[in-house]
């Protein structure tokens, strides 16, 4: 039996590190994407929006402590009731769809809407408290 020829190595060699860098690639990416997603998250509390600015702004002088403070903390309160607010009027959205397709959908394509509409419901529940 002849031995495999050396361009079919080369080629071989070269497709496996394409795809291990692809793979180091993506696990990298989802890490990255993960803390993103992370700071974005802890940004609709209040206390979560204040704790970042924070970080980004850095050390402030003590004269600027108090009004630095009270600006983040009234933006953060206004950050999180904006959250609230736009998370009332998706579900409120999602009902009015929901209440259209009723008439339009299978009951197995209802019942498959249903589990994705209560698996939302729990995130943003979750997301509130």
């Amino acid at each position: 039996m002849s031995s495999p020829k050396p361009i079919f190595k080369v080629t071989a060699m070269l497709g496996a590190t394409f795809l291990v860098g692809m793979l180091m690639g993506a696990l990298v990416l989802g890490a990255v994407l993960r803390g993103k997603l992370e700071v974005l998250k802890d940004m609709r509390t209040a206390d979560g929006f204040v704790s970042h600015v924070s970080r980004l702004i850095g050390p402030v002088e003590p004269e600027q402590a108090t009004e630095v403070n009270a600006i983040l903390e009234a933006t953060g309160l206004e950050v999180e009731s904006l959250v609230q607010y736009q998370q009332q009027e998706f579900m409120i959205l999602l009902d009015g769809m929901e209440g259209e397709l009723e008439t339009r959908l299978t009951p197995e394509q209802m019942q498959r809407w249903h589990e994705a509409r209560d698996r939302i419901r729990r995130r943003l529940a979750k997301v509130r408290n």
